[in-house]
C-alpha cells in the first residue's frame, strides 16, 4: 500500500489488487447458488481526470511475471514449430517425388497462444479463441482507459457486450469461423477485468440502467476534490518498481502453487445465515427507494462477497503452504469480504444514479438511500405525521412519502403498532 499517496487511492489499489489476484488463482472454486464458480472479479475504478487512478497501474502488475512466464512458454513452442514445419514441408517434396503419401505424423499443429494478461481491444473472436486456450485457467484484462473497452465492443470486429455478461457467470460462449469452418467453443470461460475512468467513459461503456454490465461490477469512486500530493522526489521511500517486482514474483509463486493444488473453499452454516440475512435486508433497503434496475446490484453483489472471501482463503491457504484439497474460510476472511462488499455496494448504487433507464445522457449523480435516511434519522417509535414531515423535508412529496411508509411495511423494515410506528431491528 506504499504506491498509495492517499486513503482513497489505498482503497483503489486494495480493490485493483482483489481485481488482478481474482485471475491468478487456477484451481480455486465455491458453489454459490448450486453453481460451481471461480473468484474472477471485474473491478473499475472512477474518478475526475488526475484523481489518483494511476495508481491501478501497480496492481496490474502483479501479474506480469505470470504473463511473462506463459509467454515465453509460447515463443518456445512456435520455435520448435517452425523446425517441425520446415520438416514437413521437406517431407511433402519427398512423397511428391517418391510418388506416395507424405507422413502424416510428421505435420506438426501449430501452438494456441499462451497468455495471462490480454488487451481490451481484442476482438471478439481473438477473446473467445484465447479463453478457449486458457481454458480454467483463465485471463486477465486491464486497462487505465475504460474508453478502450467501449471503442472495441462497439466496433464491428466487437460486439461482444454480451459475452462479457456471459463470461462473468461462466456461461458458455463460442463463434463459428467462417475462414476454416472450425468452431470455438468455450464450456466455462473465465476473465477478469480490472479498468479505470471517468464518469462519462462509464456512461459510454454502461449507457442505460437495465444494461446488466452494471451490476456485475465492483465500482470504487474517487472523489472529484481529490487532494494535493507533492511531488517532491523522497529518498528514503520505497523503490515501487522494485517492490512490485518482488510482490509479482510472490504471486507467481501463488499461482503456481494453487494450480498444482486445486481448492474447494466452502462455508459455514452460520456463515451462510449471516450472508442470507445481511442481503435480504440490504435487498430490502434498496427496494425501497423504489428506483428500478437495482435489486439485481444487490443480488450480484452477494456473489461478489463470496467470490473475494474464497479469494482471500486461497491465498491464505497458500501462506500456510496448505495441501489441503478443502478449505473452510475463517470468519476474519468472511467479515473482512463482507466489509468490503457493503462499501462496494454504496458506491455502485451511487453510480447508478446516474444512468437513465433506457440509453440516454448521464444525469447528476445524487445519494441512493434518501428513504433509508428518513428512516435513519427518526426515532425508534415514531408517528405518521413525523414521517412524512422527515420525507418532505428530504425533498419528496407527500403521496411518495405515503408510498414509502408502506412499502417499508411491506419489506419489513417497519411495524405498524396500535397507535404509531416501530423501526425493526435488522
Amino acid at each position: 500500500m506504499t504506491a498509495a499517496a492517499t486513503h482513497r487511492q489505498r482503497d483503489a489499489l486494495l480493490l485493483g489488487m482483489l481485481g488482478i489476484l481474482s485471475g491468478c488463482e487456477p484451481g480455486v472454486r465455491v458453489r454459490y447458488a448450486n453453481q460451481e464458480v471461480s473468484p474472477h472479479l471485474y473491478v473499475a475504478v472512477l474518478g475526475p481526470a488526475a484523481a489518483g487512478k494511476g495508481v491501478l497501474a501497480y496492481a496490474a502488475s502483479l501479474a506480469q511475471p505470470i504473463h511473462e512466464e506463459l509467454v515465453e512458454q509460447w515463443r518456445k513452442a512456435m520455435k520448435e514449430f517452425s523446425t517441425k514445419r520446415v520438416a514437413w514441408e521437406l517431407e511433402q517434396r519427398r512423397a511428391l517425388r517418391e510418388k506416395r503419401m507424405p507422413d502424416m505424423e510428421l505435420k506438426p499443429e501449430e501452438p494456441a497462444r499462451q497468455a495471462l494478461l490480454v488487451p481490451p481491444n481484442t476482438s471478439k473472436s481473438q477473446l473467445i479463441a484465447d479463453l478457449e486456450t486458457a481454458d480454467d485457467r483463465g485471463l486477465i484484462c486491464y486497462t487505465s482507459e475504460m474508453d478502450a473497452f467501449t471503442a472495441a465492443v462497439a466496433t464491428d470486429y466487437g460486439k461482444h457486450a454480451p459475452e462479457l455478461r456471459m463470461i462473468y457467470h461462466h456461461e458458455p460462449v463460442g463463434l463459428n469461423y467462417k475462414g476454416d469452418g472450425r468452431m470455438v467453443y468455450v464450456p466455462h470461460p473465465r476473465l477478469a477485468i480490472c479498468m479505470s475512468g471517468t464518469l462519462q467513459q462509464l456512461v459510454n461503456f454502461v449507457p442505460y440502467r437495465e444494461d446488466g454490465m452494471l451490476s456485475r461490477i465492483c465500482f470504487y469512486l474517487l472523489p472529484s476534490n481529490p487532494e494535493w500530493v507533492s511531488a517532491e522526489p523522497d529518498e528514503a521511500a520505497f523503490d515501487l518498481k522494485r517492490l512490485f517486482q518482488q510482490l509479482g514474483r510472490e504471486v507467481a509463486d501463488l499461482f503456481h502453487f494453487l494450480e498444482k493444488n486445486p481448492t474447494r473453499v466452502t462455508f459455514t452454516k452460520e456463515q451462510w445465515r449471516i450472508h442470507d440475512r445481511l442481503f435480504r435486508s440490504l435487498l430490502g433497503r434498496v427496494l425501497l427507494e423504489d428506483e428500478e434496475n437495482t435489486q439485481s446490484i444487490v443480488n450480484r453483489h452477494g456473489l461478489m462477497m463470496i467470490r473475494i472471501a474464497t479469494l482471500l482463503t486461497a491465498i491464505r491457504k497458500y501462506e500456510q503452504r496448505s495441501v489441503a484439497k478443502q478449505c473452510i474460510c475463517t470468519d476474519v476472511d468472511f467479515r473482512t469480504a463482507l466489509s468490503l462488499v457493503q462499501t462496494m455496494l454504496v458506491h455502485s448504487l451511487r453510480v447508478s444514479t446516474m444512468l437513465e433507464n433506457q440509453r440516454g445522457k448521464r444525469k447528476p449523480m445524487r445519494a441512493f438511500r434518501q428513504m433509508q435516511e428518513v428512516l435513519d434519522k427518526l426515532p425508534q417509535e415514531f408517528t405518521h405525521k413525523q414521517f412524512i414531515e422527515a420525507a418532505v423535508q428530504e425533498g419528496r412529496s407527500v403521496s411518495t412519502a405515503k408510498r414509502s411508509l408502506d412499502k417499508a411495511i411491506e419489506l419489513q423494515l417497519v411495524e405498524k403498532t396500535d397507535r404509531n410506528y416501530r423501526k425493526m431491528s435488522q
